[in-house]
């Protein structure tokens, strides 16, 4: 893994702009998707929705079209730069650990989770879901995207620069940390950031092989 990797380069010098890229606009289809789910069946006009790992805000600020948001990022300068970029939401300079600690009687309706699990040590990850099942409102909704473990070999052929920690999941592990903490399953599927025709001759392949070589991606809706 790449030791030298900046948060703040990533997120201020990178991937800087209010829009998603198109890998995130691939997974903010699905949070969409998920998001749509709860929002029909609630009866509040605007929850109360918390991002967990806000990075630059991009998806915060299109989830404030649709509920109320309070986004939390722990580097300091990339949380500073989504608050200049959309004062219009309140962004918190904090892990998920100490936002909890912090916001003891705080709930929310809904908390989105994309891309974040990953980057927890593996030995922090169960606190990380337990603090994500104390912020959430009891019938609230979690909606969490992760990358699946099972195309991890795979996939980091192709890559030249990691994150600094990259603990990826498999769909099983995702399952069982959600249920040990109190979540109950609502939809859980994979899904891939390939075009069309590849999908389409990864899927062939993945059938014929009995392994899921396409999907990249994991979302899961949970509620308490």
């Amino acid at each position: 893994m790449d030791n030298n990797f900046s948060y703040s380069a990533f997120f201020i010098e990178n991937w800087n702009t209010q829009f998603p890229n198109s890998d995130e606009a691939q997974r903010l289809y699905h949070i969409l998707m998920a998001l749509f789910r709860p929002l029909s069946e609630n009866k509040l006009t605007k929850p109360k929705l918390l991002e967990v790992g806000s990075g630059r805000g991009w998806l915060s600020n299109i989830l404030n079209l649709y509920t109320d948001v309070t986004g939390i990022e722990p580097e300091k300068e990339v949380s500073e730069y989504s608050q200049k970029m959309f004062p219009q939401i309140r962004f918190f300079n904090a892990g998920l650990n100490e936002f909890t600690k912090d916001n003891p009687n705080t709930k929310y309706d809904i908390i989105v989770c994309s891309e974040v699990i990953e980057h927890v040590p593996y030995s922090e990850q169960d606190v990380f879901v337990k603090n994500l099942s104390t912020l959430l409102s009891n019938n609230g909704t979690l909606i969490l995207t992760t990358p699946r473990q099972e195309i991890f070999n795979k996939w980091k052929k192709n890559r030249n620069e990691f994150q600094t920690i990259e603990n990826w999941l498999t769909e099983k592990e995702v399952e069982s940390k959600l249920l040990e903490h109190g979540f109950s399953i609502k939809n859980h599927y994979s899904f891939s950031r390939f075009k069309p025709k590849q999908r389409y001759f990864i899927k062939k392949l993945s059938l014929l092989l009995k392994v899921n070589y396409g999907d990249v991606y994991q979302i899961i809706l949970a509620t308490k």
